[in-house]
């Protein structure tokens, strides 16, 4: 056994059981350095732990942040999909709500079917089947971003009815009736529109001709759909008020609430990817119609304060076939036929004749 025991400026170590053994000093140098190494080592324990804290916070708020900028874009609620038909608010349209109620509540009280087909990756989509005449083309009408056929097509719609077209006012995924809560822009919407392009087919025959029209995020969804293997029955398409690209659009609405689009889309598209398994880079309008194989009539109004006017002019510098581009002097958003009904009709009217 040792015993403790002081002599100068040393501490010795004994052997107090008589075997052999050498006196152990044990300087105050020793024990200051001993007690030094575990101080830093609890303190480097309690800094770590500090650190690990931090990382897991600011990683909670990330994926907060990243969760919050999802709904706000690209998620629909189940709320948000069954509201009733909303009129577009503020001052750009209050002027034309009496024009366009009127147009909606027309719509309402058509006849028409529920139809109801599986998408390519599973979800429930439905449709209105407004039934004209046998044997007359389909258009498949495309709404547009957290909106309603009835709404966006309440012209439209009528156009076609009143000159012999049969209509499908499709409800897009994440929309009414149909599955999903995540809207894609147009990235996934397109293939949906082949599933619908199908339906048509197998119903009213393989010599059916289709027309595919949108607004909005429904012409961008149509547009994108050009670049894709299109049977030769769809004969053309309208797309009104369409944007370039989904990063296009989306950058213009950060800038637009105050915000950088150089630090906020990043965040948009990672959320995008991460909550709808989406790349909001992975096609765009402008791309497509590079590649389109039908004629495309482009409509756009020059007050449009939503997809800006220039987007449109892109668009039709951007189409390699055969395109028709139409203005509508002061025309805010989607409603160039509520300002101009007749000149509307007329150019929808001629470019079927052109493709029909």
């Amino acid at each position: 056994m040792l015993s403790l025991g002081r002599t100068g400026e040393a501490w010795i170590f004994r052997n107090t059981d008589h075997r052999p053994a050498s006196d152990t000093c044990f300087t105050w140098e020793h024990a200051v350095f001993l007690y030094d190494g575990r101080h830093k080592l609890k303190v480097n324990r309690e800094m770590l732990s500090i650190v690990v804290i931090a990382i897991i916070i600011i990683a909670a708020l990330f994926f907060g942040l990243l969760s919050v900028l999802y709904r706000r874009s690209i998620y629909n609620s189940d709320e948000q999909k069954n509201c009733p038909v909303q009129l577009p608010p503020g001052k750009d349209y209050n002027p034309y709500h009496p024009q366009m109620l009127a147009l909606v509540d027309e719509m309402f009280e058509q006849p028409f079917e529920w139809i109801k087909i599986r998408s390519w990756d599973g979800l429930d989509l439905y449709g209105r089947y407004l039934h004209v005449k046998d044997g007359a083309p389909v258009a498949i009408q495309v709404h547009g971003y957290r909106s309603w056929g009835m709404r966006d097509f309440c012209g439209g719609n009528k156009i076609a009815r009143e000159n012999g077209i049969n209509t499908l006012l499709i409800q897009q995924r994440a929309h009414g009736k149909s599955g999903g809560h995540t809207l894609t822009f147009g990235i996934k919407e397109r293939y949906d529109l082949l599933d619908w392009i199908r339906y048509v087919l197998k119903r009213f025959g393989d010599d059916t001709e289709i027309i595919l029209a949108g607004i909005s995020m429904g012409a961008a969804t149509v547009l994108m759909a050009s670049e894709l293997d299109l049977p030769k029955n769809v004969r053309g398409i309208t797309a009104d008020s369409s944007y370039t690209s989904p990063e296009a659009i989306v950058r213009k609405v950060i800038q637009q609430n105050g915000l950088s689009d150089k630090v906020f889309f990043p965040l948009v598209n990672l959320s995008a990817m991460l909550f709808g398994h989406v790349n909001l880079k992975e096609a765009s309008p402008i791309e497509a119609v590079k590649k389109a194989k039908v004629p495309i009539l482009l409509l756009h109004g020059t007050d449009d304060r939503f997809v800006p006017y220039p987007m449109g002019l892109m668009l039709r510098d951007a189409c390699t076939g055969p395109v028709r581009f139409e203005s509508f002097k002061g025309a805010p958003h989607g409603i160039g036929y509520i300002l101009e009904p007749e000149r509307y009709e007329r150019i929808l009217l001629d470019f079927f004749r052109e493709i029909l």
